[in-house]
């Protein structure tokens, strides 16, 4: 408990209901109480947070946050195996832990992306032949009911990434059902560069996908297409700020999104877009450095260290996720779907 005070608070104590920096010892071990006499509420430090009404021990909240942090994280399955829980516990630890490490997402949405950015859009799930016959979809070739996501990824070792999924919609498959599909649209991807890219700084580095049409129209300084089609992967360009444009940061973003997507054998739409807040979070805060000889600072890993698990925790403020709420997740998003495609989903 004292080291998540650490985390949280600092040397003093911080309402999280006022705000009131001065707090008073109250009669139970760990709490505190406001001194301010419009609140005067009694706290500790799980109050707001992940870990606020729940009777698991605070070291086996902190083992599930070790074990989410390397590179493919953990499945529920064995995580529930490796703390001793049920399945079910485990798979609500894993979504709060996903909750707060939603937070690095928020604060890149309002310092946004700038330099080179490399943009790609990336559809998660099984080929179609490969499925067994209860789980076929009959939605014809191509990305026909697969998840679909857009990543946004700054080039170089420094980069950060975000990853948004693209909203779904329903459409009728050969046997004439409604299934929930990918809804790529040029609309969509606009709307996403305007809210995490800096405009009028930044350079676009996209392959010969229509969907991205001419980016300099939406502010970018300069857009560079890379024929992957024909088997270009890299491209000169005469450009005082990059030599050659290329997706292969992107490439790579997809990759670690794919083995995490193995890794977990399958999630559902609802969920997806916690998965990829989980995954851009380890992009962006479990890199290590190492100075060399030369003074400069170079990438050696990904790996879990005590600045991302410091972070992490910080972020689990304001970030509670109730079971029922975790639950009604489906019916929110059929909600959503049904209304903004006009169906009636069955």
């Amino acid at each position: 408990m004292k080291y998540l005070e650490k985390a949280m608070w600092g040397k003093k104590p911080q309402c999280p209901f006022c705000g009131c920096k001065s707090a008073g010892k109250w009669n139970r071990e760990n709490w505190y109480r406001c001194n301010n006499y419009r609140c005067n509420r009694p706290f500790n430090a799980r109050t707001k947070t992940i870990f606020q009404c729940t009777k698991i021990p605070l070291w086996k909240w902190f083992l599930a946050c070790y074990y989410m942090l390397p590179t493919k994280g953990i499945t529920g399955i064995r995580l529930a195996h490796e703390l001793g829980v049920t399945r079910k516990t485990a798979w609500h630890m894993a979504h709060r832990i996903r909750e707060a490490m939603k937070g690095s997402r928020e604060r890149l949405l309002l310092e946004k992306l700038g330099g080179i950015i490399e943009l790609d859009e990336i559809y998660p799930g099984g080929k179609e032949g490969n499925k067994p016959a209860y789980k076929k979809l009959h939605m014809g070739s191509g990305v026909g009911g697969k998840m679909s996501a857009l990543g946004v990824v700054e080039r170089g070792d420094h980069g950060n990434a975000i990853t948004t999924g693209f909203p779904d919609k329903l459409a009728l498959n050969k046997k004439g059902k409604l299934i929930p599909t990918a809804n790529i649209s040029a609309k969509f991807i606009r709307k996403s560069l305007r809210q995490c890219v800096k405009p009028g700084s930044t350079i676009a580095n996209t392959d010969s996908s229509p969907l991205y049409g001419d980016l300099k129209r939406i502010g970018f300084m300069e857009h560079f297409k890379v024929d992957h089609s024909n088997g270009i992967y890299v491209k000169k360009v005469n450009h005082p700020l990059m030599e050659k444009a290329y997706t292969n940061g992107a490439e790579s973003r997809w990759r670690i999104i794919k083995d995490e997507y193995r890794n977990h054998q399958w999630y559902s739409r609802w969920h997806s877009q916690s998965y990829y807040n989980e995954s851009d979070f380890r992009w962006n805060q479990t890199r290590v450095f190492k100075r060399g000889k030369d003074g400069v600072l170079r990438f050696v890993d990904r790996m879990p260290t005590k600045n991302a698990f410091d972070i992490l925790l910080k972020d689990c403020f304001g970030k509670t996720l109730t079971w029922n709420k975790l639950a009604a997740r489906k019916k929110v998003y059929m909600k959503k779907l049904n209304k903004t495609m006009g169906y009636v989903y069955s």
